[in-house]
C-alpha cells in the first residue's frame, strides 16, 4: 500500500515484482543471454532443460517468455 501511495505521489509507474509484463519481459531476457552464451560457445541446440525456483511466478512467466522468443517453447522443459 505504501509503495502505490507514494508512486501516486510522484507521478511514476509501479512495476509489480511479478504479475507485470515489464518484469516477465525483463526475466525473459534470461534465456536470451543462455542462447547467446551458449552460441559463443559453437552449441546451437537448447538446453536440456531450464531450472528455477517459484516463488511468485514472475521469473517463471518470464522464462517461459523467453523460450518462446528464441524457438526453444517446445523444445526445453522447464524444472
Amino acid at each position: 500500500a505504501h509503495a502505490v501511495a507514494l508512486n501516486d505521489d510522484v507521478g511514476g509507474k509501479l512495476v509489480h515484482p511479478y504479475e507485470d509484463v515489464d518484469t516477465w519481459t525483463g526475466h525473459a531476457t534470461v534465456v536470451h543471454e543462455i542462447k547467446s552464451d551458449l552460441a559463443a560457445m559453437g552449441v546451437e541446440t537448447p538446453p536440456a532443460a531450464i531450472v528455477t525456483c517459484v516463488g511468485g511466478g514472475g521469473l517463471l512467466a518470464g522464462i517461459l517468455q523467453g523460450l518462446a522468443e528464441v524457438g526453444w517453447g517446445e523444445t526445453c522443459p522447464v524444472v
